[in-house]
C-alpha cells in the first residue's frame, strides 16, 4: 500500500479542491466569464455597499480584492468562501435584494473555474488528471514518522526525475511503473521486518575484531591512502576482521580508544565502515557506520550501533567458514590543512592475515585445554602427593648429586631466538636461527659454595639431524664462553670467573675445535665443536680458578658467543653448577630447585614444625618433583613456542608521515557484539 503525505503547497482543503478540480477537468481552460464585464457589475449592485470603501463587514472588501487566484492564495481562499456563501443563499443577507438565478450562476461559475484553473497550474500540468506519488525524500520522511524507526527506506527506490522548473515533486514528471510499485512494497516489507518481531530474544555473542596490517582491496579502496595502523592521523586507517558476520539483527561495534590531542586542539572524529569479504576473493564490500568524536585522553569505550540488513551482505550460498566481517576506521577531522605528501619507502606488510588468525584460534583452543589439564592435576592430585612426600622427604633422596641443574635459569638470545624450558632442566631453541648468535644466561642458586660449571648440548628430534646444533648438518660451534658472579641481590653483572681445566665428553683431534678453544682469545676461528659427531649428546665442564663462596647464594651470568657466521648455535643446552672439587663430567644430576627443596624439608621436624609460609613455599616447589606436572609443563612450553606468527614481507610503498600537530586517535581494541538488544522486545519494535 502506498502512503501519501500532505505537502506545504496545498493551500485549500483537499476535499473542496477536488470537486472544483473534477469540474474543471472537463474543459481544461479558464471560465468563459470575465471579471470586468460579467462579475464586477454584480458585485457593485449587491456586495460593494457592505464590503467596499465605506463599509467592510467582516473586515472583507470586494472592490480591491485581487482576482489573481494563482499568486494571491489568501484572495483565492476568500473567493472560495464567497462562492460557498452564494451557493448556500446566505449572501446577500436577508433584507437585501437577492441575486437572480443568472447572476448567481455567473458569479459561482467564474469563481469555481478560476480556482480549478489555478490549482492545475500549481500542479505543473493542464492535463485532465494528474496522479502524484511520494518522491524518495517524502517517502523517507513519511515512513520514519509513521513507524518511528530510522532506517534508509528509499534505498530500493529509483531516483526521481527533475522537472523543467527544477523540482522533484512535479506530478508531470513522476512516472509510476510496475517496477516502482514493487520497489515501494519491497521497502515497506523490509521496514515491517524490523518493527514486527516474534519469538524470544536471540542470543548475544561477542567477537574480537582482529587488526589486519594489510591494505584495503575492493570498492572504495581509493579513500585509504596510507596503511592500517592503531594510530589514526590524517591519512592512515584501522582495518580489522572477524568470523561469521550476522545476516540479521541489531549489532554494536565497541571501540576502546583515546586521543592524544593537545589543549586547544579540536577533538578527532572516528568514522567507521562495516561490511564483509569472502576468503580467497579479498574484496572488501562496505558501507558507512557513522561518526563519533573521540574526546577522552584516557582509553574508554565508544559504540556504533546499527542493524545488519542496512549493510552489504554476501549471497546466501557463500559458506560461513569463508565469510568474514570487516570493519575499518578513519580519523575524518578536517582542520582545513592538506594531507602530507607520500614518500617512497620500504615497509613491512602482513600477508594472509586471515589464515594466521584461524591458526591462532586453533592454537589458543589447544593451549586452553593443556592449561586446564595442568590446573586439574594441581587441584586434585598434587596436594595428596605432597602430603605423602612430606612424611619422609629423605626417602626421595638417594645420594648428594654432583651437579645442580639450572632449570630456573633465564636464557636470552640477543638475536631473537626463543628458549623453551624442558622438564629435564634443558632449553630447546626455536624461532629464528641467526648466522651469528649471542646468549646471556642468568641464574640464581642457593649453593653456598660453587666450584665448577657444566654445559651440555643435547640432541633432539626437532633439530636437523637431531642436533645437537642448529646448523643444517646438526653441528654447533661455541666461539667464546664467559662467566660472571655476584652475591644474590648485589648490583651489576658481577666479577669475572676464571675458567680452568676444561673437560669434554668427546676428545677432539683438532685443537681448534677442542673445548679449550672456547676460552682462548680467538673468537672468530676457533671454538668447541663436535664437528662430524652429530645426532648425539655432548658436554663440557670447567673448574673455577677459585671457589665461589656466598652463604646466602649467588647469581651467575653466563655469556656465550657463536660467531662462525653459519648458524652454529647449540639447539638444546643445559647448564649445571657443582660444589665439588674436580667433579666428574658424567656425575649424577638434579635440578637445583629440587636439591634446595629436599634440603629444607629434611631439616624440618615434621609436619607440625612447618609454618604457614614454609608450607606454602614447599607445596609450590614440590611440583618440580612430580613427573606428571613436569611433563605437562614441558608440553605447554613447547606449544607456546609453536604459536603461529604473522607472515610478513618487505615491499616498497608510498608512506605518509604523521603530523604531530594533528589530533590523533589511538585504538586499543575493537569488539563486535551480535544481537545487542538492550531489552526485548526492543522499544521501537513493540507492536
Amino acid at each position: 500500500m502506498l502512503l501519501y503525505r500532505k505537502t506545504n503547497f496545498i493551500w485549500v482543503p483537499a476535499c473542496l479542491l477536488f470537486s472544483a478540480f473534477l469540474s474543471q477537468a472537463k474543459t481544461g481552460q479558464a471560465s468563459l466569464y470575465t471579471y470586468e464585464k460579467d462579475v464586477r457589475p454584480i458585485l457593485d449592485a449587491h456586495c460593494i455597499k457592505c464590503h467596499g470603501a465605506e463599509k467592510q463587514k467582516g473586515k472583507l472588501r470586494f472592490d480591491t480584492l485581487s482576482t489573481d487566484f494563482l499568486k494571491d492564495r489568501a484572495a483565492a481562499e476568500t473567493w472560495h468562501d464567497a462562492s460557498d456563501q452564494v451557493k448556500l443563499a446566505e449572501m446577500p443577507p436577508e433584507g437585501e435584494d437577492p441575486l437572480s438565478a443568472e447572476d448567481r450562476k455567473i458569479l459561482t461559475e467564474w469563481i469555481d473555474h478560476n480556482l480549478a484553473y489555478a490549482f492545475k497550474k500549481m500542479q505543473g500540468t493542464e492535463s485532465p488528471l494528474v496522479m502524484r506519488r511520494l518522491n524518495r525524500a517524502e517517502y523517507q520522511f513519511t515512513m520514519t514518522d509513521l513507524l518511528g524507526f530510522e532506517m534508509d527506506y528509499s534505498d530500493e527506490l529509483p531516483n526521481d526525475s527533475l522537472s523543467p522548473d527544477g523540482f522533484l515533486n512535479n506530478g508531470a514528471t513522476q512516472v509510476t511503473s510496475a517496477v516502482q510499485i514493487e520497489n515501494y512494497l519491497k521497502s515497506a516489507r523490509k521496514a515491517l521486518d524490523f518493527v514486527l518481531l516474534d519469538g524470544g530474544q536471540p542470543e548475544t555473542s561477542i567477537s574480537e575484531v582482529v587488526w589486519n596490517k594489510g591494505n584495503i582491496r575492493g570498492p572504495g579502496n581509493k579513500r585509504y591512502l596510507a596503511y592500517s595502523s592503531t594510530r589514526l592521523g590524517r591519512v592512515n586507517y584501522w582495518h580489522g576482521s572477524f568470523k561469521k558476520p550476522p545476516p540479521n539483527g541489531r549489532f554494536t561495534v565497541r571501540v576502546k580508544a583515546s586521543t592524544d590531542r593537545k589543549p586547544g586542539q579540536p577533538a578527532p572524529i572516528l568514522s567507521g565502515r562495516y561490511g564483509y569479504f569472502v576468503t580467497g576473493l579479498t574484496l572488501n564490500v562496505m558501507d558507512d557506520l557513522g561518526e563519533i568524536p573521540i574526546t577522552s585522553s584516557e582509553p574508554r569505550y565508544y559504540e556504533f550501533t546499527s542493524h545488519a540488513p542496512f549493510f552489504p551482505r554476501a549471497e546466501p550460498h557463500v559458506p560461513l567458514d569463508k565469510l568474514n566481517g570487516v570493519i575499518t576506521f578513519q580519523n575524518v577531522l578536517n582542520d582545513s590543512k592538506p594531507p602530507p605528501g607520500g614518500e617512497n619507502k620500504e615497509i613491512v606488510e602482513e600477508i594472509n592475515a586471515e589464515a594466521t588468525r584461524q591458526k591462532v584460534e586453533k592454537w589458543q583452543k589447544e593451549r586452553t585445554e593443556l592449561l586446564a589439564r595442568r590446573e586439574l592435576l594441581e587441584r586434585e592430585k598434587l596436594p595428596g602427593r605432597f602430603d605423602k612426600w612430606l612424611l619422609d622427604p629423605a626417602e626421595q633422596k638417594t645420594e648428594e648429586p654432583v651437579w645442580a641443574i639450572l632449570g630456573n635459569a633465564e636464557p636470552k638470545s640477543l638475536e631473537g631466538a626463543n628458549f623453551v624450558s624442558m622438564k629435564d632442566g634443558s632449553f630447546l631453541l626455536t624461532g629464528p636461527n641467526p648466522k651469528n648468535e649471542r646468549w646471556v644466561v642468568t641464574a640464581k642458586v642457593d649453593l653456598p659454595v660453587v666450584r665448577a660449571i657444566r654445559i651440555e648440548a643435547l640432541s633432539d628430534k626437532s633439530l636437523k639431524k637431531k642436533g645437537p646444533g642448529r646448523a643444517g648438518n646438526g653441528n654447533f660451534l661455541l666461539s667464546d664462553l664467559r662467566v660472571f658472579v655476584k652475591p644474590k641481590g648485589a648490583e651489576g653483572k658481577g666479577k669475572p670467573v676464571k675458567l680452568v681445566n676444561p673437560q669434554a665428553s668427546l676428545r677432539q683431534d683438532k685443537e681448534q675445535f677442542s673445548v679449550a678453544a672456547s676460552i682462548d682469545k680467538d673468537k672468530q676461528k676457533t671454538g668447541w665443536s663436535p664437528t662430524n659427531q652429530t645426532g648425539r649428546n655432548h658436554s663440557c665442564s670447567f673448574e673455577f680458578g677459585e671457589a665461589i663462596e656466598n652463604e646466602n647464594g649467588s647469581e651467575f651470568v653466563i655469556e656465550m658467543d657463536f660467531l662462525q657466521n653459519s648458524g652454529l648455535a647449540i639447539g638444546r643446552p643445559r647448564f649445571s653448577l657443582s660444589p665439588m672439587l674436580a667433579p666428574p663430567l658424567d656425575g649424577s644430576s638434579e635440578r637445583a630447585e629440587v636439591i634446595a627443596l629436599v634440603q629444607i624439608a629434611g631439616k624440618l621436624g615434621g609436619l607440625e614444625s612447618l609454618g604457614e609460609n614454609e608450607l606454602t613455599d614447599l607445596r609450590k616447589n614440590y611440583r618440580l618433583l612430580d613427573p606428571d606436572w613436569l611433563t605437562l609443563s614441558e608440553k605447554i612450553a613447547l606449544h607456546q613456542a609453536r604459536k603461529p606468527l604473522p607472515k610478513l614481507r618487505t615491499k616498497k610503498a608510498k608512506v605518509y608521515p604523521e603530523d604531530p600537530e594533528f589530533s590523533r586517535i589511538i585504538i586499543e581494541s575493537v569488539e563486535f557484539v551480535r544481537n545487542d538488544y538492550p531489552s526485548w522486545p526492543p522499544p521501537q519494535h513493540r507492536r
